[in-house]
């Protein structure tokens, strides 16, 4: 190999690496950012499904004390 050639094989090392660290860079903030995304959604889910468990509990009680007339106060 000529001197030339070694020149250009290093600088097409150099910006080969330059290059795949670029891209993983990117990547890592690309799953950071859908790591956040991910996680604010699992908590807005979570938050309704407690809304829901509460609605159905407090519907569920209305219903027995609806039907049940000594729980009503209906005595």
């Amino acid at each position: 190999m000529t001197e030339e050639q070694n020149t250009v094989k290093a600088q097409t090392t150099e910006e080969l690496s330059a290059f795949i660290d670029s891209f993983l860079e990117q990547m890592e903030t690309k799953f950071d950012t859908m790591s956040t995304q991910l996680n604010h959604k699992m908590n807005e889910i979570s938050s309704r499904i407690d809304d829901m468990e509460k609605s159905l509990g407090d519907l569920i009680e209305n219903i027995n004390g609806q039907a049940d007339p000594k729980r009503s106060g209906n005595d």
